[in-house]
């Protein structure tokens, strides 16, 4: 499930090699160096000829240098030979040359001396890249020695790169070792500055191009790294074409391939095909070149490994041939690219890649033998010695590629993985068996396993090399012993978004912190271990639903909708079929199935769990473990009467495919035990009698089985004695058997038909044995140790000290009161409050301490009643806080006891009506006798009949219960028939006499005559009962009693009955008759309302008639009058209104008149105001136009009642006169002032005399 590969994506070293290589030629000397030899003038004037195709021998090259040394000649020379003589693999001599000239040139030449110290620091950088990033000095299977790391060659390059420096900083070559140097330390913002600098005067430098691509993949700025190394390929290719029109092979282009870069950026674009075509191009272009192989290589097999679907297409998938085929063809090939790399170059990547393939090998030879990573259980068997050599063999090779990853890997993700990778070699190493005593092993990969996750948790999200890490990790610290570890460990990842929902990552995580979870670690609290129990159930759940889910992906019919959500994330991750099915195979375990369904408990999930687990074990492959699932099965639907038939079926398979054994001969004990108690279940005694009878006969001292025969025994009525000795005999073959010693309590305490009296005594002296101590114990359980243990067990056991506790209350509330039963009362407090203590959620302890206040037992027995009532008022609540952690009945009946004391009867009467109907107790005589003695105090107080009918139908259904119960006359269910005989008759009596003193408006003669036929039905049940109270048979009622309730009933009660009876009749008939003459009277009344309402009716109509007719008569008289209408001036019709304009409502014959008028105003106003602007006038004229408008209203509304004394006048046309009138006034009175610049107008006297209009 987790797959282990180095990711590809932007890292130093892979395509900025050409930088590397480009430095060492100077751009001013790269004629001279491409040339065929140098010509040198020798200071005497004559000259020598340096061949360098090919180069002189070592020894003529110590003459050159020497020479060079004497004549002291430009720096071109150095830096020509010592590049030719390094590409040449003649590093020493290529380092001589250099460090020579170093010395010599700054002293005589210093202005040419930094291409030299260039051209070093270069030899320093490419020294640093082949040398390791660390020497580790626990190296086990490849060991460096001496070997100088990187940061040794990267100081020296600085002190070359300081020394060029200070010579001359802005040097083209000085630029661009700068710039290496920068790119190959990882300072990518001084490299782009360095960078942009080249280009800046030399756009078309290939060395800064291909700088710049560089950071720009690193950036993941893939389309502009992308164009960067297409430009740089274009001058690569320009190069190439020169030297081969030439036939110079020195003109070729000998730095990096520029297509490795362009598959990187392809890659990170997503377009996967296009990368690989750049590779195998730039392979084919180099055939001796390591990367493009490598990148090859790890492309091909991380799509091969990955756990998404592959691309259709690739490698034929999909088209030509199955996924898995692809993937097999893919990483066939991928491995082929890998150690063609492998060979060619030792690279930190490469080793990373191969040592998982190693390992992977390794891993599928040992899967036969070692137990799967989530197989906590079985030990690992025997590895057959060809399969341990040859795991050996790759695990060593393995390892020896690891530690070399890990010395030699230089980016931080290498590293990261390399860590991984090595520790999971370890880690598969360490469980050989020649492994099995090196602890350093195990220590070494769990500090790698730590590295690893401290830097892939970095992320918040949950990758593959993440998963692979905690799961490593958390497997050796549960193999070392530290659980607890493990899981926290795991909780650590599993809390990240993906993990939380069970993602394909995840669910091995989940898995195994699950099964963790399930196996308790031994010495955990209680509360921890039911903690833990819940999340691993949690966890496994989830689990194996994500597993059915894998299934279930790309289907739709009959899904379950709870996986719904599942499946839509595992479809949203995209995984691939044979990672779904990997997932899926995870759910074949049956043990995971089988550890869900311990979890589960007595859920019947837990039986889904067994039947999925028995679907995938066969039980000719492991007979054993198929037995106990079967056996687990049976004993679980044992538990229900629903599926007794399945559960019989699961315990007899288990018989029958247990084999030879120990454990099968435990396995066919259990069966045989469960068996009875499935019939026990089915009712069928003989069958379970018969089954335990033979358990008992093969194994004698089987006390679960001698238990079981006793319970039988006590089953049936009338078998004390028999039940009673074989609990004894149970007991004695197991004295501290807590369970056995707990079932006869019960016999003790009446629970059981053959003992319905508790003997409280009996179970206290039992309960008691347990604490006798070593000495006294000895007799009981057969030696001083075992009543030590038996002491120790019983002191911390909930169930035996409350038992106990509840022994002493019964004994003193039993007892008279006195010394003893204070004695009692304390003793049972006193272990009460212990077993609460021993187990805080012990509900039964509670209620008993509840009980103790509720009786106020540990009070003094002449205590006052307030004090006692406030003690059952605290009891009460107490009870109300106990139903919330215990849903039992006996809760219920113990609050309604406690609201009894208080006094609370309904309260007291709801309590109990809640424990019959809610909790299956409708049949249950006791609670029937509580509730009926609610309801008779309740009916006495509130002094209602219906509360003692009810009390009554509780009493006689409590005695047919107990009669169905068949039995002899001195049976238990006998005797407290004729109790509750005795409580029915005295209850009837009570409720005839509170009848009785009733008022006679409130005694009904229905009511009479059932409590009297109540009292008559149990006279003679009374004088039955004198027997009973003479042989003790009724709890506190003596024979004379019981007659004294009898002559009662018949001297008083029945003596008055016929008279009471009578009287309540005649009044009844009384109270009717007066009732049928007030209904007659009232009828009476009502028809006569309903005669004078009829009269209403029909007076208003007759009112209405008239009116109509008065109206009807007024219309017509109205019609014949003839009216002679003034006429009226016509109207002008409206005009639309317009911005800035009045509407003229005038009368038709002063329209002209008052048009004149304005017209002779606009004159006038336009002789007097020639002088005056436009635009001041317009503004003038509007405001004079407002403030005549304003007057002239009020003089048409003073001059209004001139104008009409006699004659009635037009509103309208009266004001329009008076309009008139003042206008022309205004305009004789008024002298406008005249400006300067005013023009005369015509538009604007037009203008003026709308607005005064």
């Amino acid at each position: 499930m987790v797959y282990y590969h180095v990711e590809l994506g932007p890292s130093r070293g892979w395509a900025d090699r050409g930088v590397r290589a480009s430095t060492m030629e100077d751009d001013a000397s790269g004629a001279a160096m491409r040339a065929q030899s140098l010509e040198l003038v020798l200071a005497t004037n004559e000259s020598i000829t340096i061949d360098l195709r090919p180069l002189p021998s070592p020894d003529e090259l110590e003459v050159v240098v020497d020479v060079l040394v004497e004549e002291k000649p430009p720096a071109y020379f150095w830096t020509a030979l010592a590049a030719r003589c390094w590409n040449a693999e003649r590093r020493a001599e290529a380092e001589l040359i250099v460090a020579r000239g170093c010395a010599i040139l700054p002293v005589h030449r210093p202005e040419e001396s930094v291409p030299l110290f260039a051209l070093q620091a270069a030899f320093h950088l490419t020294d640093a890249r082949a040398a390791p990033k660390q020497v580790l000095s626990d190296a086990r299977y490849q060991s460096l020695g001496e070997r100088a790391p990187k940061q040794h060659y990267f100081r020296q390059a600085v002190e070359a790169l300081n020394r060029a420096q200070s010579l001359n900083p802005q040097h083209p070559m000085m630029l661009q070792a700068r710039a290496a140097f920068a790119l190959a330390t990882g300072d990518n913002a001084l490299a782009t500055r360095l960078f942009d600098v080249l280009l800046s005067r030399v756009p078309t430098n290939p060395v800064a191009l291909l700088g710049r691509a560089c950071v720009q993949l690193r950036a993941r700025a893939y389309l502009a790294a992308l164009h960067s190394y297409q430009a740089v390929l274009r001058i690569a290719l320009r190069l190439d074409q020169l030297a081969a029109a030439r036939k110079d092979a020195s003109l070729r282009w000998v730095g990096a391939d520029a297509r490795i870069g362009i598959g990187l950026c392809l890659w990170g674009l997503g377009r996967m095909d296009a990368a690989l075509r750049a590779w195998r191009r730039a392979a084919a272009a180099r055939p001796d070149a390591a990367v493009p192989h490598l990148l090859l290589g790890l492309a091909l097999t991380n799509a091969a490994r990955q756990p998404t679907a592959l691309a259709p297409g690739f490698f034929g998938a999909y088209t030509e041939q199955p996924e898995d085929a692809a993937r097999r063809a893919a990483y066939a090939d991928g491995i082929v690219h890998l150690q063609t790399a492998w060979q060619r170059e030792k690279s930190a990547m490469a080793a990373v890649a191969l040592a998982a393939h190693v390992a992977s090998q390794a891993t599928h030879a040992l899967a036969g033998a070692l137990p799967g990573p989530m197989d906590m259980t079985h030990p690992a068997r025997a590895v057959p010695a060809d399969v341990a050599a040859a795991a050996e063999t790759s695990l060593a090779r393995a390892l020896k590629l690891g530690e070399h990853a890990v010395q030699f890997a230089d980016a931080k993700s290498v590293v990261v993985h390399a860590w991984l990778q090595h520790a999971h070699a370890l880690h598969l190493a360490s469980r050989l068996p020649q492994h099995a005593a090196d602890h350093e092993m195990r220590v070494q990969s769990q500090r790698y396993y730590a590295r690893a996750l401290d830097e892939l948790s970095r992320d918040d999200s949950l990758s593959h090399g993440l998963a692979a890490a905690v799961l490593g990790l958390a497997q050796l610290q549960a193999a070392s012993g530290d659980a607890r570890a493990a899981v926290n460990t795991l909780d650590a990842v599993l809390g990240r978004p993906l993990a939380a929902s069970g993602g394909g990552c995840a669910v091995e995580l989940m898995l195994m912190s699950g099964l963790l979870l399930a196996a308790h670690a031994p010495g955990a609290e209680t509360a921890q271990i039911v903690a833990d129990e819940r999340r691993a159930r949690v966890a496994l759940d989830r689990v194996l639903r994500v597993m059915t889910a894998a299934q279930c992906v790309g289907q739709r019919e009959s899904e379950d909708a709870a996986l719904t959500p599942v499946r839509v994330a595992l479809e949203g991750e995209q995984l691939a079929p044979m990672t779904l099915k990997a997932i899926a195979r995870l759910g074949d375990d049956p043990r995971v199935h089988a550890t869900l369904a311990r979890l589960w408990g007595s859920d019947m999930r837990a039986t889904e769990q067994y039947e999925a687990a028995l679907a995938l074990v066969r039980a000719d492959d492991d007979p054993l473990l198929a037995a106990q699932l079967h056996l687990n099965a049976g004993a679980l639907l044992a538990r229900g009467t629903a599926s007794l038939r399945a559960a019989t079926a699961h315990l007899e398979r288990a018989l029958h495919v247990a084999a030879d054994g120990d454990d099968a001969t435990a396995v066919k004990l259990l069966a045989n035990y469960n068996l009875g108690r499935a019939a026990e279940k089915r009712g069928d005694a003989a069958q379970a009698q018969s089954a335990y009878a033979a358990l008992l006969a093969a194994h004698p001292a089987y006390v679960d089985a001698r238990v079981r025969v006793a319970v039988l025994a006590a089953a049936a009525d009338g078998a004390r004695d028999t039940a009673n000795q074989r609990f004894k005999d149970a007991l004695s073959c197991d004295p501290a058997n807590l369970d056995a010693r707990a079932e006869y309590m019960r016999f003790l305490a009446g629970a059981y038909p053959a003992n319905r009296h508790a003997a409280w005594g009996a179970l206290k002296d039992t309960a008691a044995q347990l604490f006798l101590g070593p000495d006294a114990g000895a007799r009981v359980f057969g030696s001083a140790a075992a009543a030590r243990r038996a002491a120790d067990v019983a002191r911390r056991d909930a169930y035996t000290l409350g038992a106990l506790g509840w022994a002493y209350y019964q004994l003193g509330l039993h007892a008279p009161p006195g010394a003893d039963r204070a004695k009692s009362m304390l003793r049972a407090a006193d272990l009460l409050d212990k077993a609460l203590a021993a187990e805080p959620h012990n509900v039964f302890a509670a209620q008993g301490l509840a009980i103790l206040l509720a009786d106020d037992a540990l009070g003094d027995a002449a205590g006052d009643e307030a004090r006692r009532r406030a003690a059952a008022d605290d009891a009460a609540a107490l009870f109300g806080r106990l139903r919330e952690v215990r849903d039992d009945a006996s809760v219920y009946v113990c609050q309604g006891h406690a609201f009894m004391l208080t006094g609370a009867l309904e309260r007291a009467l709801h309590v109990y009506d809640l424990a019959l109907t809610r909790y299956g107790h409708a049949r249950d005589p006791a609670v029937l006798q509580y509730a009926a003695r609610a309801a008779y105090a309740l009916g006495l107080k509130e002094r209602q009949f219906g509360y003692l009918r009810q009390a009554i139908a509780q009493l006689d259904a409590a005695s047919e219960v107990l009669a169905e119960r068949h039995g002899s006359a001195a049976t238990a269910a006998e005797i407290e028939r004729r109790q509750i005989a005795y409580n029915r008759a005295v209850m009837a009596q009570k409720a005839l006499q509170m009848l009785y003193d009733l008022p006679d408006d409130q005694r009904r003669s229905a009511e009479l005559a059932e409590a009297i036929g109540w009292v008559e039905a149990a006279q003679p049940v009374l004088a039955s009962l004198v027997e009973a109270a003479q042989q003790k048979q009724l709890a506190y009622i003596t024979p004379e009693v019981v007659e004294q309730r009898a002559k009662y009933a018949d001297m008083s009660l029945l003596r008055q009955a016929a008279e009471q009876l009578d009287e309540a009749r005649r009044r009844e008939a009384a109270e009717r008759e007066q009732l049928a003459r007030l209904d007659e009277k009232q009828r009476a009344k009502q028809a006569r309302l309903e005669e004078l309402r009829r009269e209403k009716e029909e007076e208003h109509r007759r009112r209405a008639e008239v009116l109509a007719e008065s109206r009807r008569r007024a219309r017509e008289e109205a019609a014949q009058i003839e009216y002679v209408q003034e006429p009226e001036p016509e109207v002008k019709k409206r005009q639309p209104r317009k911005k800035k304009q009045r509407d003229d409502f005038v009368v038709e014959e002063d329209a002209e008149g008052l048009f004149e008028e304005s017209s002779e105003d606009e004159g006038e106003a336009g002789a007097e105001g020639d002088g005056e602007a436009e635009d001041e006038g317009d503004g003038e004229s509007e405001g004079d136009g407002d403030g005549e408008a304003e007057g002239d209203g009020e003089a048409a509304a003073d001059e209004a009642p001139d104008a009409s004394d006699n004659a009635p006048t037009n509103p309208m046309r009266a004001r329009l006169e008076a309009l008139a009138r003042q206008r022309r006034e205004r305009a004789a009175n008024e002298q406008p002032k005249k400006r300067r610049g005013d023009k005369p107008s015509r538009q604007r006297d037009v203008k003026k005399a709308k607005v005064d209009a």
